[in-house]
């Protein structure tokens, strides 16, 4: 058995209580230095959970006051499926197309290009879809270049 005396078991206290609940209680106050990082999870945590209706009016928010914000693209990425989920199209189409518009080169970007391409299939205009995916195909630094190329054989197949 170790006996401690008073002034190493301090230190042990402070080593093991108070030391963890100051790194905690920091990282904590770093990580909500930041409301738009707040707004952008909120909303990208609702359209996750299927609540489009709620999450459309935190993202739309965050893209107007944000513009340039490191979460921007894809805040407009679930904006546009939010959108998609609630079955409106025209909107999504918008909030997609803004997304390609204002961060072409992003991920989400790329995304955007390929959920574009989706809404023309659910339109009824496969001709439009198919010139979409071949555009998305054709591109090999496109990150869905692969899915793409595969929805060009499936719409070309009689």
């Amino acid at each position: 058995m170790v006996i401690l005396d008073k002034r190493e078991f301090l230190v042990l206290v402070l080593a093991l209580v108070v030391l963890p609940l100051v790194v905690l209680v920091g990282c904590r106050l770093q990580a909500g230095d930041d409301p738009a990082q707040d707004d952008f999870h909120q909303g990208r945590t609702l359209v996750t959970g299927g609540k489009y209706a709620l999450a459309i009016p935190l993202l739309t928010k965050f893209l107007a006051e944000h513009p340039q914000h490191q979460n921007a693209s894809r805040a407009g990425l679930f904006l546009g499926k939010a959108h998609l989920g609630l079955g409106d199209y025209p909107a999504a189409r918008i909030a997609f197309n803004d997304t390609v518009k204002n961060y072409p080169a992003t991920l989400e970007g790329h995304k955007s290009r390929y959920k574009l391409a989706l809404l023309s299939l659910l339109e009824g205009d496969r001709d439009q879809a198919l010139a979409q995916f071949k555009t998305l195909a054709e591109n090999p630094d496109g990150s869905l270049a692969p899915e793409a190329a595969a929805m060009v054989r499936y719409l070309q197949a009689p």
